[in-house]
């Protein structure tokens, strides 16, 4: 099971996780930051995720953890800004042209939460997932809450 400080955004220009950067630093035998941006682009933006870019390299190396639990929750609530913005920006405004509405509910590591109400088909609930993986994350996990009694939606997995 991956730790949970494994499962957040790092490189929120390119939307890659954790997760996903880690997997490239091992399977490429990735060193530096250089190599990293050179990869996959994280840090090669803004710039702003490149300490924590380091930091997993170092960790993968072998040396103590820099993320910290504060770290944890100031991601997460990045993530929930940024969950919340797409889902009343980009995915409630065409949901709403089919008589449907959607409430963001929450998110944290890498999993958005969200309501929907409405007669909702297949195809509109993977355009929500669709919607959120292609702004925050390929490998954010969507939940899609329908009915009370219902269990949530999942849809594929995260690629």
């Amino acid at each position: 099971m991956t730790d949970r400080r494994q499962q957040r955004l790092v490189c929120k220009c390119m939307g890659i996780s954790d997760v996903r950067l880690r997997r490239y630093i091992t399977e490429n035998s990735l060193k530096t930051v250089d190599e990293v941006r050179e990869m996959c682009n994280a840090s090669g933006t803004c710039g702003a995720c490149r300490a924590d870019v380091e930091g997993i390299l170092g960790e993968i190396a072998g040396l103590a953890p820099t993320f910290t639990d504060e770290d944890q929750e100031f991601v997460d609530m990045e993530l929930r800004l940024r969950c919340e913005a797409t889902v009343e920006n980009g995915v409630a405004p065409v949901l709403a042209e089919k008589g449907l509405e959607i409430q963001f509910i929450d998110a944290y590591g890498l999993t958005a939460e969200v309501r929907v109400t409405g007669e909702a088909d297949e195809g509109a609930l993977k355009f929500i997932i669709d919607r959120l993986r292609d702004y925050i994350a390929a490998d954010l996990e969507v939940v899609i809450y329908r009915n009370r009694d219902e269990e949530p939606w999942h849809g594929p997995p995260p690629a």
